[in-house]
């Protein structure tokens, strides 16, 4: 092969090898025989053009990279360093690892202190180099290569020995090599950037196309299946028919595929018959008309969804009902064993409850709440109740976010009992693993309802519910307080430190009015937070997006409280009440001035000030701590005549880490 290629004209090579896409040419790399010739420079042509035909565009490679190694980033999924596969891309960094070779080559922003002692002024370095800032659950975080972070250090502390030394035009030299350096950095993550999003959309669209065709092939099932003459109902029967690893497969069907989906799938639709069948040949259907009376009992005494109530699967296994339910086909039901079935409902409910909360006092005592009891009582179990009594989800994939008390701790376990991929299928019964008791958002509810002239050791969540008054958070900075309830308070708390945390400030009737009347007008509310009173599934955000369907669907041009109701457990989102004494307006003037410290960020006068509170606290603010936009961008700017920028602060500046700057 490699006689023959050699014989051929280079152009009739090239022509042959662009005719082939990136991964393919990645291949023959790999081989003796082409290696040499692929990974020369004279072949930049052909992967050019392997490139242009692809499935799919990628970005054009930067000039930092090899057109190989950039195909090799984009086709292929091994680690760069081991080999082994690796999904997760840096693309910043065009970099492919696995977390082994990641940790070992890659380092942490917050660690480069720790790794680098010995090198002096390392944020000036860190400017000077590359970086990818991926995001996971915990946050969005930076990373360094180690390798570049080493080399520039060694540069950088060149060209300041050489200033040092006073060398002919060093410094001059030395400053221009950080301004292209610079411009090389920002070209690097702009490239970076237009590749994180590429990615993105990528995704988007290999999950649009893969859901396009399992669709298709669940369709395709479901028509064979008719023909094969199965009903309807049968395959609906079947709910776990979509998750079907043979069914979730992105390719189409075959007839290979179907054989081995068919076997599974009619033995089940065998079964669903037949107890179909049987279930209709029971003249009275037993469970239907027992659905009905649990139904008809669970609203009559008031046992809702929400709250710690047993489902009506529960109690249609419960013993009471299990009798009539199970009993011989011949044995006939009269409606008196079904009241009979009814009485005894209160006694296994009972017992029901004080079973599921002994499990919850147990979440409690592992929480570091309340030590567990020997024999938990009715008083053990009231503590449940109290408002300071907060939960949590341990599944950090949950989207539910919010904080759970007794009350409603029914929707949050709903909630993973509709989601197989969080609750085994089989799993019905009330599922507590997702809980965790959370001690500091316990505490800060307790604080809330001293706050709130309440008693902490006997008001309940409805008592805060029915109060619902708005706080001011005293540690948030002079300027940046919003109102919260007090959901949102408990789960603001993360944002500060609960041992330096001072407390909070009551806002009178009046202002927590006006407060309301902004939150339920507020278009940004998270969804579903207001609903319509006269359509049960119309939700909205805001009573603004209900405006319009209670005029026209309902005919209601002014609503009032009656025509909507609001979802407690929906936190709305904390809104400023301009004017307030603890509110300041947002600062305005010709915005020139750029912090010394962080971005490109223009601020006016007032703005630089209230910025450097926030972010770097001062102890005095200098001519060394801003820049002047108009005349340069590094001019240090004279301050103006008759301002102060003298502010006080708690911590001095020298004491706030660099890498704080946003």
């Amino acid at each position: 092969m490699a006689t023959m290629i050699a014989t051929l004209p280079v152009d009739v090579v090239d022509y042959i090898f662009g005719m082939l896409q990136p991964l393919d040419l990645l291949h023959l790399a790999s081989t003796k025989t082409f290696r040499g010739y692929l990974m020369s420079k004279t072949s930049l042509s052909v992967w050019r053009l392997a490139r242009a035909n692809a499935p799919f565009r990628i970005p054009d490679c930067p000039p930092d990279q090899s057109e190989p190694q950039w195909a090799n980033l984009f086709f292929t999924s091994n680690c760069m360093y081991c080999g082994r596969k690796a999904d997760a891309v840096y693309w910043h960094l065009c970099c492919r690892g696995c977390s082994s070779c990641i940790r070992k080559h890659l380092v942490d922003k917050v660690k480069v202190p720790e790794m680098f002692q010995g090198i002096e002024s390392i944020e000036d370095v860190l400017q000077l180099t590359p970086y990818s800032h991926p995001r996971s659950y915990l946050g969005t975080y930076v990373l360094f290569y180690v390798k570049e972070v080493t080399n520039m250090a060694v540069t950088v502390q060149d060209w300041k020995n050489r200033v040092l030394a006073n060398e002919p035009g060093a410094s001059d030299r030395c400053e221009a090599f950080k301004t292209e350096r610079k411009a090389e950095v920002a070209k690097i993550m702009k490239n970076g950037d237009e590749c994180l999003e590429w990615s993105r959309r990528r995704r988007i669209e290999e999950h649009m196309n893969r859901d396009s065709v399992r669709d298709q092939r669940l369709r395709i099932i479901i028509e064979r299946l008719l023909r094969a003459g199965y009903e309807r109902r049968d395959i609906d029967a079947i709910t776990d028919l979509c998750w079907n690893p043979l069914v979730l497969q992105g390719i189409e069907v075959t007839n290979t595929h179907w054989k081995a989906l068919s076997a599974h799938i009619t033995q089940k639709l065998t079964g669903i018959k037949a107890g179909r069948v049987t279930k209709s040949r029971d003249g009275l259907h037993r469970r239907e008309v027992a659905t009905t009376v649990i139904t008809q009992y669970r609203s009559n005494n008031g046992l809702k969804e929400d709250s710690l109530t047993p489902a009506i699967q529960e109690l249609l296994s419960s013993p009471p009902f299990e009798d009539v339910i199970e009993r011989g086909k011949k044995v006939r039901v009269t409606p008196q064993d079904v009241d009979v079935a009814v009485a005894g409902l209160p006694h296994w409910i009972l017992n029901w409850e004080r079973s599921k909360m002994a499990e919850i006092l147990e979440i409690v005592a592992d929480g570091g709440g309340l030590p567990l009891p020997d024999a938990p009582s009715g008083a053990d179990f009231e503590i449940l109740g109290l408002a300071k009594t907060i939960f949590g989800c341990r599944d950090t994939c949950s989207p539910d976010k919010n904080i759970h008390t007794l009350n409603h701790i029914g929707r949050h376990v709903n909630f993973h009992r509709q989601h197989p991929f969080h609750v085994p299928p089989e799993v019905f019964n009330w599922y507590f693993e997702c809980l965790k008791y959370d001690a500091d958002a316990s505490r800060v509810v307790e604080e809330l309802v001293i706050t709130a002239g309440l008693d902490p050791n006997t008001a309940t969540v409805d008592d805060l519910d029915e109060l619902d008054a708005r706080f001011y958070c005293q540690n948030c900075p002079e300027g940046a307080v919003l109102a919260r309830n007090w959901r949102n308070c408990a789960r603001h708390i993360d944002e500060h430190p609960l041992s330096a945390f001072v407390g909070w400030t009551l806002l009178s009737t009046v202002d927590t009015a006006n407060i309301i009347a902004l939150e339920n007008t507020d278009p940004k509310s998270p969804k579903g937070r207001i609903k319509c009173a006269h359509a049960d599934r119309l939700r909205g955000s805001s009573l603004t997006s209900l405006s319009a369907h209670l005029k026209h669907r309902h005919g209601i041009d002014s609503p009032g409280s009656h025509d909507y109701i609001i979802d407690p457990l929906i936190e709305p989102r904390p809104v400023a009440l301009t004017g307030h004494p603890l509110v300041r307006s947002a600062p305005s003037g010709p915005k020139h001035l750029k912090c010394g410290h962080c971005g490109p960020r223009l601020f006016c006068l007032e703005g630089l000030k209230l910025h450097a509170e926030a972010r770097h606290k001062p102890s005095s603010f200098s001519t060394t701590d801003y820049v002047d936009a108009k005349t340069t961008a590094a001019a240090v700017a004279p301050i103006p005549e008759g301002s102060n920028l003298d502010i006080e602060f708690k911590v001095p500046f020298s004491a706030m880490a660099l890498d704080n700057c946003s």
